[in-house]
């Protein structure tokens, strides 16, 4: 599959789907004005890829600044695909970066990490 690199835009984050490494970061402000049609490719294209059952190691990194409640129902889903690969006992790394001293996005964090079963997901502060 084709790696994809989408710079942020001013209501986008900066999204990187590294297939060839099992890197797969998203960075910076998410409130796009239709969120569908923004995210839901991205979503769709990660979640296609994600059931070949890849055989390396992933990491995937959630870097946000900003994030409105379409962004998150796409984030959970393809956590969710993330959690269901877990089964398969693959080597996947998931953290939520959050802005220091910011408490909304940190609580966002921890409640998305508190409902995964199979998966661990760290909740960093970052400067």
């Amino acid at each position: 599959m084709t790696n994809i690199y989408l710079p942020a835009g001013e209501r986008t984050p900066e999204v990187t789907l590294d297939f060839d490494a099992g890197r797969f970061y998203f960075t910076g402000e998410s409130y796009p004005e239709n969120p569908e049609e923004f995210l839901e490719p991205i979503r769709a294209k990660l979640v296609d890829w994600l059931r070949l059952l890849p055989s390396h190691d992933l990491d995937f990194q959630f870097k946000f600044t900003h994030v409105d409640s379409p962004s998150i129902k796409l984030v959970m889903e393809i956590i969710e695909e993330i959690e269901e690969l877990n089964h398969h006992n693959k080597s996947i790394t998931v953290a939520w970066h959050y802005p220091n001293g910011n408490r909304t996005l940190k609580e966002l964090g921890e409640e998305i990490a508190s409902e995964l079963s199979h998966i661990r997901m760290a909740v960093i502060p970052q400067d």
